[in-house]
């Protein structure tokens, strides 16, 4: 392990991919998780924004070590209140982040522009039923408008999870999926269950209606493109079958409310 003398407090995750613990050593608290080495990036791109992200909370990575085929991390301990954070708090936190970050062009963050788009879209595409291929077909081209707002590192996975409060600081975690593309897009992710979203959210946002649903319609493509990444890397033999059917579904929902 990459610390001696350390006490297993709680494991908070423990799947093949990774494995998260809080962990006390020295009489402190810390988060220690580890990943297969092929996953060292989310570390390398973490560090990255902790060191240079100065008015966001991001955890300090302390230690890495590799054993065998996977790597450990040791990291900042960020202790959630419990405390409801609102849709406007997760708005402006990640805003704040995404202001910070749009001229980063390390090659940690993958860059996911109109190009890498259309090249999944080819994937995507046999995947779809025959009426909603033939329905999206309509839509790509309005599609580039989402490419051409600000771009920054995005978060890629911004759910409530991924947002700690702590005595009114909050903390953003886990930037395994992290890449530099449209910033609309993570809040097209956070805001993708909704049916609707309301014109305060919108002018936070500094968008109109219809494009942000461009962009959960960009953003629910890209999750699905990723599933398809993922199994052709063969990173696991799990096929996503439930997961990619639920974004089918919202899918549908999107490109029928704007027909």
């Amino acid at each position: 392990m990459p610390l001696k003398n350390y006490k297993t407090v709680k494991v908070i995750q423990d799947y093949p991919l990774s494995r998260v613990e809080i962990v006390e050593w020295h009489g402190k608290k810390y988060i220690l998780k580890s990943v297969l080495k092929i996953w060292d990036a989310q570390i390398k791109r973490q560090d990255y924004l902790a060191k240079h992200c100065q008015k966001s909370l991001i955890p300090r990575i302390h230690r890495i070590q590799t054993i065998k085929d996977r790597k450990y991390f040791l990291m900042d301990f960020i202790q959630s209140d419990n405390q409801r954070i609102s849709d406007e708090t997760y708005i402006k936190t990640l805003s704040a982040f995404h202001a910070q970050t749009t001229k980063v062009k390390s090659k940690i963050f993958p860059v996911y522009d109109f190009s890498a788009f259309k090249h999944e879209l080819s994937k995507i595409n046999k995947l779809l039923p025959t009426k909603l291929r033939k329905l999206l077909k309509t839509e790509v081209k309005g599609l580039e408008d989402v490419f051409r707002l600000q771009t920054s590192v995005v978060h890629g996975d911004w759910v409530r999870a991924q947002l700690m409060g702590n005595k009114g600081k909050n903390w953003i975690i886990d930037f395994e999926m992290a890449f530099y593309g449209p910033s609309i897009l993570d809040h097209a992710h956070f805001f993708l269950g909704q049916k609707t979203i309301s014109q305060s959210a919108l002018s936070l946002l500094g968008v109109d209606k219809q494009t942000f649903n461009k962009a959960r319609i960009v953003e629910v493509l890209r999750k699905i493109g990723w599933f398809i990444w993922f199994m052709e890397n063969k990173f696991t033999t799990y096929k996503f079958g439930p997961e990619i059917k639920e974004y089918i579904a919202t899918l549908e929902r999107l490109l029928k409310s704007r027909s």
